[in-house]
């Protein structure tokens, strides 16, 4: 018997089950529901009587489309109904959580909340949690999900293995443009965290300081080149692998401006034993900029770069044992 439950909705809601339940079962609330009046109390029983059919669901993917439409109090009633046995939880949608989760044992959260309501937000237990996704519309409420200790601004994520935090499309990366996040007095703690993903989110100092001070094992950044060099001067620590995808090379830097700071960046990677790049840079010929990167191991070049350009580098980097070239030409004489 599968114990996944998937919850969605467009103008009604679907609960889609996997076999050997039925494939879908459409409920309509107002339908469901004979007087208004007593609409929130019968929508609590119908999640109730949902959370006694199906009592071995552990894993639950609720997604929501629309801001405060029939569908959400009876998502919110199921979703405590099932909250105190589930494992893993995915939620995308707004803020529809009037109430803390009090009691959970969730391992695996993914959370993509892209309403900002500093009412509505949930508040998780960070303890239990082994591996946590969020995709963050507004950088400065992505903590607001989790419980502090009752006696300090202390979030510790004491069981927390893997952490994969992603701007959403409004998100600010460029540390120029991104308001100022005012965290200094809360303190995150990351005891055993091993593996940490970042795509294209601007962490402000504490933040970041707090998770490289985690012991962790492998570290993949996707970003502009001014974040990573932040990381950079915070320290890597102890990393058997790093990871960095710089986008937006050229849009943000000619490439003689740019070459200091990847110099910058490949130096201060030092003592790790897997550093992987990837690069797109459209620049065909990259003139008199001094290229020099060491500890690089593995490289991924894409956009228009002629030959000798590749050959004149390739002795800028002493470690390199991997090279991967998706290169495009204006010419096919120029091959």
């Amino acid at each position: 018997m599968s114990n996944e439950l998937l919850l969605t909705e467009c103008d009604c809601p679907d609960l889609i089950l996997p076999r050997p339940w039925p494939d879908t079962i459409n409920i309509n609330v107002f339908e469901t529901i004979e007087h208004r009046s007593s609409y929130l109390r019968q929508i609590n029983e119908l999640a109730a009587l949902y959370a006694y059919r199906f009592p071995e669901v552990t894993s639950l993917q609720v997604v929501v489309r629309e801001f405060f439409g029939p569908f959400d109090p009876f998502m919110i009633s199921l979703l405590y109904c099932f909250i105190s046995n589930l494992k893993s939880l995915e939620y995308l949608g707004p803020p529809l959580f009037p109430y803390t989760f009090a009691k959970h044992t969730l391992q695996k959260l993914s959370l993509h909340i892209y309403y900002s309501d500093f009412n509505h937000f949930p508040e998780f237990i960070p303890e239990t949690l082994q591996s946590l996704s969020m995709v963050i519309e507004e950088p400065a409420l992505k903590w607001k999900c989790f419980r502090a200790s009752c006696d300090s601004k202390l979030i510790e994520f004491g069981s927390l293995t893997s952490l994969n935090l992603v701007g959403g499309r409004y998100t600010s990366t460029s540390p120029t443009e991104e308001k100022v996040e005012l965290v200094h007095d809360l303190c995150l703690r990351f005891p055993i965290l091993n593996c940490l993903r970042i795509t294209n989110l601007k962490l402000n100092i504490e933040e970041a300081r707090c998770m490289l001070q985690a012991p962790l094992k492998q570290l993949y950044f996707t970003g502009e080149i001014d974040c990573a060099l932040q990381l950079c001067r915070i320290g890597f620590g102890k990393l058997d692998m790093l990871s960095v995808y710089l986008v937006r090379c050229r849009r943000i830097l000619p490439f003689e401006k740019l070459t200091p700071k990847l110099n910058t960046l490949f130096c201060g990677v030092a003592d790790i034993p897997i550093v992987r790049a990837k690069l797109y840079i459209d620049v065909p010929k990259w003139g008199n900029a001094q290229v020099y990167w060491p500890n690089l191991t593995h490289l991924t070049l894409n956009g228009k770069i002629d030959f000798d350009t590749i050959f004149r580098i390739i002795p800028a980097m002493p470690d390199l044992i991997y090279l991967i070239l998706r290169l495009t030409f204006d010419d096919l004489e120029e091959i």
